[in-house]
């Protein structure tokens, strides 16, 4: 899924079918939503913290210089179906 860290709580904008696939989603349940609703379920044990700081302190950076000359930031994390 694409995020946009320069609106409020950085909501999904975009996704493919494959992401809906695996996440088991529609659009609708998916689209300005933010990221975190796929890891609710997710042991702490299971989320890299590391992960999750360098999501947070790119947003911040993105909201305050903008996103020019920023490169893409990809992140991989466990995730779950919306139906558990």
């Amino acid at each position: 899924c694409v995020a946009d860290p320069l609106l409020f709580d950085t909501p999904v904008v975009g996704m493919s079918a494959d992401f809906l696939e695996l996440a088991g989603a529609q659009v609708s349940e998916v689209i300005g939503k933010n990221c975190r609703f796929l890891v609710n379920g997710i042991s702490e044990l299971e989320q890299s913290r590391a992960v999750s700081s360098n999501a947070a302190e790119f947003c911040c950076s993105a909201r305050a210089v903008g996103m020019c000359g920023m490169a893409p930031m990809v992140t991989v994390r466990r995730n779950r179906k919306l139906s558990g």
